[in-house]
């Protein structure tokens, strides 16, 4: 006796989870791609004094090591996925990625280092490199702010004083009143 199956249409959340999971395997197989095709490229800023035949093995070496290691880290992963909820697990990783930045040692290629004097101020170094940058380039490269755009900033840390400073460059108009911990006008943020 045959049995028919009825073949039903894929729900919305069926067609949901299938266009997550190609839009994330098409940017880790992206990245994969950039690192073989730029394979002389990043070798020559990662193993420069070598001879390029030897910096592109080297290069290709550790391009492999991502395909090596990536079994491992589905079976542990996906199992921890299975027991404690995709979400979890999704944040966990990115906490051990995150972690990297408290890291004492790193490798970088020397291209991305600049030189400071011994005797330049730690703290004062560090607000540059990271308020300064951090603040100015979201206003101008990630927000846009066009001028006479009006702005509100929430937080008047390192970032959001130099936000508030990237605005006046790129020409926001509005009185830039403050506000927060300690400021007269209560707290919430700095609109300009």
């Amino acid at each position: 006796m045959a049995t028919t199956r009825e073949i039903r249409p894929m729900s919305q959340e069926e067609k949901r989870v299938i266009f997550a999971s190609s839009l994330g395997t098409l940017f880790e197989w992206y990245d994969f791609y950039l690192v073989g095709v730029l394979t002389a490229i990043i070798g020559a800023q990662f193993f420069a004094p070598l001879d390029a035949s030897t910096r592109n093995i080297f290069t290709l070496l550790a391009f492999a090591a991502g395909f090596a290691v990536r079994p491992f880290g589905a079976i542990v992963f996906g199992r921890l996925g299975d027991m404690v909820g995709r979400k979890y697990t999704f944040l966990l990783t990115i906490l051990i990625m995150g972690t990297s930045t408290f890291a004492n040692y790193t490798v970088v290629p020397e291209i991305a280092l600049a030189k400071i004097r011994e005797d330049a101020p730690f703290d004062k170094v560090c607000y540059i490199g990271c308020g300064v940058t951090t603040g100015i380039g979201a206003v101008i490269n990630t927000a846009k702010v066009e001028p006479g755009a009006r702005v509100v900033v929430f937080g008047l840390g390192g970032i959001g004083l130099n936000v508030i400073q990237g605005a006046r460059m790129a020409g926001a108009s509005g009185p830039g009143r403050a506000a927060g911990p300690g400021c007269p006008s209560g707290p919430g943020g700095v609109t300009g």
